[in-house]
């Protein structure tokens, strides 16, 4: 029963509900045993690169972090890719890949008896790792996999968090609205009092203190967002002008900069679309937003309660009318995916927000 229902969920074409069961999505779309391998994966367009492996895994097998994957036990791997994606309900593949990324379902693989093959680039040719894999082999790699990322958790924990505000070099004021809160509004305009420039960190999601305090962005009260929907009359909408600003106290006049990507997903859109509307001097920077904005509605399955189904509840336009559900906010200056950003820890789109300021010195 359990595939009819996700064909259905993937016929709404809605980005809230790409998965209605993410836990089990593998299994449920993919005929057969499965497996879990020693390394993880991401996808870029039509390439599968490693983005973690088992160090005694990746000297043993010759597969590193980079490495290109072709096919796991004979199935090319852009057929596994291609058979998890056909029943996401998202209606772009770029974000079909992003959540088959991000959730690391490309480690659950097709079995073949008790053993593991491994397809992979090396030199730019086809190079094939065999092995015994088993339960008894799949356990102790994973053992050893739950060990270390304990460890990297704990590393993690030990290192400072990024503060909610930065001053970069050129007096840049850098804000991460996940972290603000409203009793650092005081701090913040002394700051942007100082700034030349404001960058405003996007992929994260914000506060709603935050998204209050945008009203420095603004002049006079301007519309950002229409908002369709009802909760009074089912079936009848209308739409609901959003305005922002001004502030009382101060109205930052310098460059303002949005940091965007798939990970600006439902209320990053919205400060996304906030920033947008300032209009002027600003520019959003990176790629396009995941375009599942607005408040959802859940729809249970009698009888089968694993399954969380939802759908957008809330129409989200431009204030010109134009949509952004399904679509996306589009970046004024594109960062393209790369296999270089995938596998490091280098944030190329912030890199590019400071190229790009750097030419208004």
């Amino acid at each position: 029963m359990r595939l009819p229902l996700v064909k259905l969920n993937a016929a709404i074409t809605d980005g809230h509900s790409v998965m209605p069961n993410v836990g089990k999505y593998p299994e449920t779309v993919l005929s057969g045993r499965l497996i879990r391998v020693p390394f993880t994966t991401g996808v870029v367009d039509d390439t599968v690169v490693v983005m973690h492996t088992d160090s005694g895994f990746a000297e043993r097998s010759g597969i590193h972090k980079g490495s290109r994957i072709l096919a796991v036990n004979g199935v090319p791997v852009r057929r596994l890719v291609d058979s998890l994606t056909a029943w996401m309900s998202d209606p772009r593949e770029v974000m079909k890949q992003y959540y088959i990324t991000r959730s690391g379902m490309l480690s659950l693989v097709l079995a073949k008896g008790d053993s593991l093959a491994v397809t992979f680039e090396s030199a730019g040719k086809p190079k094939t790792f065999a092995m015994q894999y088993g339960n008894k082999e799949m356990m102790d790699y994973l053992q050893v996999a739950g060990r270390a990322w304990r460890a990297q958790a704990e590393l993690a924990k030990q290192r400072p968090a990024d503060p909610a505000m930065r001053m970069l070099e050129g007096d840049i004021l850098l804000i991460d609205p996940s972290k603000w809160t409203g009793t650092m509004a005081d701090s913040t305009r002394r700051l942007l009092s100082k700034a030349k420039a404001l960058i405003i960190e996007c992929r994260t999601y914000p506060n709603f203190d935050f998204i209050n305090f945008s009203d420095i962005l603004f002049e006079n009260k301007t519309t950002c967002i229409l908002w369709n929907g009802s909760v009074s009359y089912p079936g009848l909408t209308r739409a609901v002008a959003y305005s922002r600003g001004p502030d009382p106290e101060m109205h930052f006049k310098g460059p303002v900069i949005a940091l965007i990507s798939e990970r600006s997903l439902s209320r990053p859109e919205m400060l996304t679309m906030i920033v947008k509307a300032r209009g002027g001097n600003t520019k959003l920077i990176g790629r396009t937003t995941a375009g599942a904005d607005g408040d959802v509605t859940q729809i249970p399955m009698v009888g089968n309660q694993s399954m969380r189904f939802v759908i957008s509840g809330l129409g989200v336009l431009y204030p010109d009318g134009g949509y952004t559900q399904g679509v996306g906010i589009a970046p004024d200056i594109e960062v393209p995916n790369s296999i270089d950003e995938l596998i490091s820890e280098k944030d190329v789109i912030l890199d590019r927000a400071l190229q790009y300021l750097g030419t208004l010195r």
